[in-house]
């Protein structure tokens, strides 16, 4: 991945309605400190926001099967989540599949992080 894939992956992140506060602040911080002496030492904490805040496949699975996961999502959205996060597993996915996690995977993949 090129650094300015990077950038505009980072940016999507960013920008996801599903991205959460910290892995959101983390872009942000990282994208402030492009071509600065801060830039290697805020993509290592990019990182680690990355690893922390993705979320596996079979933990949206878990949240949407259970009590909690229908009271956040409503029933029926939890229901239509669960059958899709089902579909996207069986169809080989690893992570979830909303805009946050999707744009997070293809870092993971191109610089070889794991959860």
């Amino acid at each position: 991945m090129t650094k300015e894939e990077l950038i505009k992956t980072v940016n999507q992140i960013k920008d996801a309605p599903s991205v959460c506060a910290p892995l959101k602040e983390a872009c942000e911080n990282y994208l402030k400190a492009v071509d600065t002496t801060e830039e290697a030492k805020r993509q290592e904490e990019l990182f680690d926001s990355i690893k922390k805040n993705i979320t596996l496949i079979d933990e949206l699975i878990a949240l949407c099967s259970s009590e909690q996961g229908k009271q956040i999502f409503g029933e029926s959205k939890a229901s239509q989540m669960l059958e899709a996060a089902k579909s996207h597993k069986a169809n080989g996915g690893k992570y979830c599949f909303y805009p946050a996690c999707s744009a997070s995977e293809k870092i993971v993949e191109a610089y070889g992080l794991n959860k």
